[in-house]
């Protein structure tokens, strides 16, 4: 079976992926880190410099809390840092509302989007998602 992570927008196509899958699937789940509220489906070095310069990417994009309820069955474990600076924290709350059961939300308090000084509690949050998805 697979499992599928993703960080920021990887987090954003591995939803796309397991969105609307009705059929028995091999994905057994999916761990999201700092999903973002949308997804570039074209992404190359011009929009990671995009990014970089804080500027969307002239890319097509998709938005992600629509395809939320289609991950259904698949579990989804959302792991957010609370001081992400792309995706405010009640926007990411609300991504997880949109989620259809099974799913799980952890908060990393103080971390940014690239959870800078709190690795070690990313690292369990993970492990702990990766153990959850893989009783589900």
């Amino acid at each position: 079976r697979v499992l599928l992570v993703g960080w920021s927008q990887g987090a954003s196509m591995a939803i796309a992926a397991v969105s609307g899958v009705k059929a028995r699937s091999p994905i057994q789940g999916v761990v999201t880190l700092n999903l973002p509220l949308t997804g570039v489906l074209g992404w190359d070095w011009k929009a990671t410099m995009a990014v970089v310069a804080r500027r969307e990417p002239d890319q097509p994009t998709f938005t992600v809390k629509p395809l939320l309820g289609g991950a259904a069955p698949v579990p989804v474990w959302m792991i957010y840092g609370t001081e992400d600076e792309w995706t405010r924290l009640d926007s990411a709350k609300g991504l997880y509302q949109a989620a259809s059961e099974p799913k799980q939300w952890v908060e990393i308090a103080g971390a940014n989007h690239r959870f800078d000084g709190h690795q070690d509690e990313l690292f369990r949050a993970m492990e702990k998602g990766l153990t959850w998805v893989g009783s589900n």
